[in-house]
């Protein structure tokens, strides 16, 4: 009778209040991550710095076209965690990330695209900065290194995920390194981190995981120096494209690299100077992606990228 009666006032003041719009995209955010999901053939949008609640969060994904929601009932959203696309599993991978300065998250979820679903034994461990992809040559999830910030902690290891357990695959490599791009090369089966900061200086090396140890293949001879940049690859034209980051101020370059060496991109039009922001790769429509970040403000801006036509403003 309490729910009937409930429903029944919420029935007479409807005339009253003024329509809610649905909401059409996701808010503006930087920390955030985006992933191809073969399933659903749509790049997802997980995560970010856009709210701090203890609250179910979104998972939205873009079409090409337009934004969409397609998890409401996600774990609590948060900033600078890590996250991966499990192809082969067809399972979204989360783990850790921060709401504040001292409120970080050491949890594991999966998605298989219906429920969520927290992973129990060892993890990681709480910390943000931290990245992941599939390593498909490996079938391995690699997820590196990363901070905890209330106790001035900066890790240096790697950990991989088999689609049941974490297991720390080293402790050496890069040296300290968080703020770095991160991204699987599928043409030459490496999974790449380039750049980010030491917390003392910004760095523009290039490494790559052979699913054992890291090795240095770039000492700095394209981008700058730089900290908060994204990158993506581009499985058509086989070669991976960064945009952006930070060194003082923000920067709106891109960068393509092709397995040897660095060339920079230059085209009619680019996203404004962003870092922070997140880039994937749509497999069905052979364009690279690109939402949000951060310059002075957070961004909610969406473009696409593609050789031949460079950058173009989708929404």
């Amino acid at each position: 009778m309490m729910y009937r009666y409930v429903g029944m006032i919420v029935l007479v003041l409807m005339p009253f209040l003024t329509p809610i719009r649905a909401q059409r995209q996701p808010e503006a955010r930087s920390g955030h991550a985006l992933v191809w999901h073969d399933k659903l053939g749509m790049v997802l949008l997980v995560n970010g710095d856009y709210q701090s609640s203890d609250t179910p969060s979104k998972v939205w994904g873009w079409d090409g076209t337009t934004w969409q929601v397609v998890s409401d009932d996600a774990p609590p959203t948060q900033s600078l965690g890590a996250v991966a696309y499990d192809s082969k599993r067809d399972i979204l991978l989360l783990h850790g990330g921060s709401q504040s300065a001292d409120d970080y998250n050491a949890k594991t979820w999966t998605w298989d695209g219906k429920v969520w679903a927290e992973v129990e034994g060892i993890t990681p461990g709480a910390r943000d900065h931290a990245s992941m992809v599939y390593d498909a040559a490996h079938d391995r999830v690699v997820f590196f290194e990363g901070q905890y910030f209330p106790a001035q902690k900066f890790y240096t290891d790697t950990w991989t995920w088999d689609g049941a357990t974490w297991k720390q695959a080293a402790t050496t490599g890069p040296g300290v390194r968080y703020h770095y791009a991160m991204a699987y090369d599928s043409a030459r089966q490496q999974v790449l981190v380039f750049g980010g900061t030491t917390g003392r200086a910004d760095e523009n090396d290039l490494w790559d995981w052979d699913g054992m140890q890291w090795t240095q293949i770039d000492a700095g001879t394209g981008p700058s120096r730089r900290s908060g940049a994204r990158m993506a690859f581009d499985e058509q034209d086989g070669v991976m494209v960064m945009f952006g980051g930070r060194t003082g101020r923000a920067l709106d370059d891109t960068w393509l690299w092709n397995g040897k060496a660095w060339s920079k991109f230059t085209g009619s039009a680019a996203p404004s100077a962003r870092s922070h922001h997140a880039m994937a790769y749509d497999r069905v429509r052979h364009k690279i992606v690109l939402f949000g970040g951060y310059d002075r403000d957070n961004l909610s801006d969406t473009w696409e990228w593609d050789i031949t036509a460079g950058w173009v403003k989708a929404n």
